[in-house]
């Protein structure tokens, strides 16, 4: 069923996208609230 794969294959594209794009959102909060001398 290549349909079904391609269903699937797209679903967890959009799962890891949304896990990398959360994770950076994450990491910019935790570097705006690090003390400037990080910077």
């Amino acid at each position: 069923m290549p349909g079904l794969t391609g269903l699937l294959a797209r679903s967890n594209l959009r799962q890891t996208k949304q896990v990398i794009l959360s994770g950076l959102a994450s990491s910019r909060r935790k570097s705006l609230k690090a003390p400037a001398l990080q910077v």
